[in-house]
């Protein structure tokens, strides 16, 4: 690559360098370190810009869908839904209870060592940790659905929605 002044139109090529300047051969090479670093920082940008307006578009859309909802549905569908989001999220933490955050780390300290035997060990393990506390959080939330409608949503319309969305934990669990 010739770098080119567009003031004097001096050329230089960092290969050859220029011993008449007091730049040998190969010494000049901090150009193209910082050309490399501002490319890198360049991709860097773009792709944070991309990241960015993809996230804003994605927020529209939900705050779009979420509208047409609430005006389909009503207010007080729509305040059952709240309440039956807080409920299911807490069933949901309970279900996942951070375990792909732990695998993903001990699987690559596997991998990193190359036992793959050791990493698809701790998947099974994983996949079965999963399945008992996706299990145990349908379970609960499913036997309490009950007792969560009456006394904390003090909505009894709350207890067939959430038996419903209490079947879907252990598959998030074992996806997660």
């Amino acid at each position: 690559m010739i770098y080119v002044c567009e003031l004097c139109g001096y050329e230089y090529n960092p290969k050859a360098g220029d011993p008449d300047r007091g730049c040998p051969n190969n010494k000049a090479n901090k150009w193209d370190k910082e050309t490399k670093f501002m490319k890198k920082l360049g991709k860097f940008f773009l792709n944070g810009i991309l990241l960015t307006t993809c996230s804003v578009l994605m927020r529209t859309v939900a705050v779009s869908f979420n509208i047409y909802v609430a005006q389909k549905a009503g207010a007080e569908a729509m305040g059952l839904y709240s309440l039956l989001t807080g409920i299911y999220g807490f069933a949901l933490t309970m279900a996942l209870s951070g375990l792909h955050l732990a695998v993903t780390k001990l699987v690559a300290e596997a991998l990193a060592l190359n036992h793959r035997a050791a990493a698809l060990k701790i998947v099974r393990h994983a996949l079965f940790y999963a399945a008992l506390f996706g299990v145990a959080a349908m379970t609960l939330l499913h036997f309490s659905a009950e007792l969560i409608a009456e006394r904390w949503l003090h909505d009894l319309r709350a207890q067939r929605p959430l038996k419903l969305l209490s079947l879907t934990l252990p598959l998030i669990s074992a996806s997660s």
